[in-house]
């Protein structure tokens, strides 16, 4: 009962819970100190760009251009331009990861970044299932953190 009274006062805390990059712990954090460390990462220049939001129009509207003339050039079946075409894109959702291993008090963040929904998340995961097949005879292939 103590467990499920402690679980409801964390929820209701200011704080956020991420799961760590390794080890599989638990990382309970204070919201300020994860915003700002994430503002650190985002405002890296050298590492992220501040796109406008014109900018992300002409990124969906060129990648939707390119699947749609590949269908009507007979490129592909319709199936698989239904398949590969996302009508309502998501915009890509950062996050950050906290690296406990290399500090536990004030621990730097992994970034991370979702594209569920995104436009090329349907492209992108057919390309996997496509090259695949090929990457497993490719002499520098990984399949994962075992085999290396």
């Amino acid at each position: 009962m103590e467990e499920k009274q402690d679980l409801c006062e964390l929820e209701k805390s200011n704080d956020i819970i991420k799961e760590a990059d390794k080890g599989g712990a638990i990382m309970i954090m204070k919201k300020i100190d994860y915003h700002s460390s994430m503002l650190d990462i985002v405002n890296d220049i050298s590492a992220f760009t501040e796109i406008s939001c014109i900018q992300v129009d002409d990124i969906i509207n060129k990648i939707n251009t390119l699947l749609y003339d590949l269908q009507v050039m007979n490129d592909t079946s319709l199936e698989l331009f239904m398949y590969l075409t996302v009508f309502h894109p998501t915009i890509l959702i950062l996050y950050g990861i906290p690296k406990i291993q290399k500090s536990i008090h004030r621990p730097p963040m992994r970034p991370t970044v979702s594209g569920r929904g995104w436009i090329t998340e349907a492209i992108s995961v057919y390309l996997q299932c496509q090259l695949s097949k090929y990457l497993k005879h490719v002499k520098s292939y990984i399949k994962d953190t075992a085999d290396f």
